[in-house]
């Protein structure tokens, strides 16, 4: 992806935050772009790790979520606001995403993302990239690369996230990987648990192949093992931006089922073969 691209699609993506109540339809949006419809979709996704249609409908139920608890608007308003025909519409939607009706989260008075705004559009760099133990400067980077990431961390608070990140560094449990200009992935890991506690990719690097960098070195490095674990989605939760496979292709298998955070996940294990665990 280059400068031009990269430019044309803020622009498109400005556009559509600017008309969420409304309907945007792939073919308008492409020719916004200048685009095929075919290259517009491909350009999209690369550029924030979400195919069009999931990201309009992260956002508009983002929205509608904000206004659940911030406001006191009938749902039926904000279903229509948010582009629903009906109330059971929306329902259904908000439902499938956040695991509860509207009705039960303006209750829960608990406001979290699925999606904010995509705006750290970024040039990669693949050939410098670094990978370091994270120190406090980078933690507004890493707060940026949270947010932008929101959509893999059902029920993130933004304030505890961030206290959070500086026990973990103050405690050498996190690690980032950065190119020339950016940081690009973040991870916190709890050594007596061999658990990875959170892992954040920028959408515009290949999540499977950052996660790869980052468990060679835990693994190379004797961190975490034998058997190394990570809690995700569940199979078929439609609020999974693809975290799920990228880790099955990287070799972890399912385990028992969890709530964490109020929310339906599942632990997911990959065992270390043992000449990669220890010495010789």
């Amino acid at each position: 992806m280059n400068s031009y691209q990269i430019q044309t699609m803020q622009t498109v993506i400005n556009a559509m935050e600017s008309h969420l109540d409304k309907r945007l339809d792939l073919e308008t949006l492409a020719q916004t772009a200048g685009y095929s419809k075919h290259h517009f979709h491909h350009v999209f996704t690369s550029l924030t790790g979400l195919p069009i249609h999931d990201y309009i409908l992260r956002r508009r139920l983002t929205q509608a979520a904000q206004q659940l608890v911030h406001t006191q608007k009938p749902i039926l308003e904000i279903a229509l606001e948010a582009g629903y025909q009906s109330q059971q519409a929306f329902t259904s939607a908000f439902k499938g995403m956040y695991k509860q009706t509207p009705r039960a989260f303006r209750k829960n008075n608990a406001f979290y993302p699925l999606q904010w705004k995509f705006t750290g559009v970024i040039l990669p760099q693949p050939a410098n990239l670094s990978l370091a133990w994270a120190s406090l400067t980078d933690l507004d980077d890493w707060m940026a690369l949270s947010a932008q990431t929101v959509s893999g961390f059902p029920g993130l608070e933004e304030n505890s996230h961030r206290k959070q990140i500086q026990v973990a560094i103050r405690q050498h449990r996190a690690i980032v990987i950065r190119d020339q200009t950016h940081l690009i992935g973040a991870l916190v890991f709890s050594q007596p648990a061999a658990t990875i506690e959170f892992l954040a990719i920028h959408p515009q690097y290949s999540y499977r192949q950052i996660a790869a960098i980052f468990l060679d070195f835990l693994i190379r490095n004797r961190v975490l093992g034998p058997t190394i674990k990570i809690s995700t989605f569940r199979a078929n939760d439609k609020a999974d931006p693809g975290q799920r496979k990228a880790y099955e292709q990287l070799g972890f298998t399912a385990s028992e089922l969890l709530v964490e955070f109020g929310y339906p996940t599942q632990r997911m294990l990959l065992q270390v073969a043992p000449t990669e665990s220890k010495n010789g």
